[in-house]
């Protein structure tokens, strides 16, 4: 894959919400395709390709459309999950941290 697909494909990987497995697979699938489109090319620059596929994000979007709206709802709700259990850990260890440091200076919580 030249630089500029693979510059532009990378840039549609970050907008896409799906899990990596499939992101992998449409992605390698657009960029066979934009080889072969843009084979006659010599310098193929990103700007060239953004100018003649469009943003990455309107192309995200597109690929989007074709996966199954259950497949990307399921995907959004665990990341929702995995982002609260994060936010979560990491409010306790802080709770855990901070009695630790108060029982540490003396301080009684009576």
């Amino acid at each position: 894959m030249g630089r500029a697909v693979r510059l532009y494909c990378q840039e549609i990987d970050q907008a896409l919400e799906l899990p990596r497995r499939r992101r992998r697979e449409l992605l390698e699938d657009l960029g066979q395709q934009l080889e072969e489109q843009f084979a006659s090319q010599e310098e193929l620059t990103l700007e060239d390709l953004r100018e003649a596929v469009g943003p990455p994000e309107d192309t995200a979007g597109i690929l989007l459309e074709s996966v199954d709206p259950e497949e990307v709802r399921q995907y959004r709700a665990r990341r929702r999950r995995r982002t609260l259990w994060a936010f979560l850990a990491a409010a306790a260890m802080l709770a855990a941290a901070a009695g630790f440091l108060l029982c540490a200076l003396g301080f009684s919580m009576a």
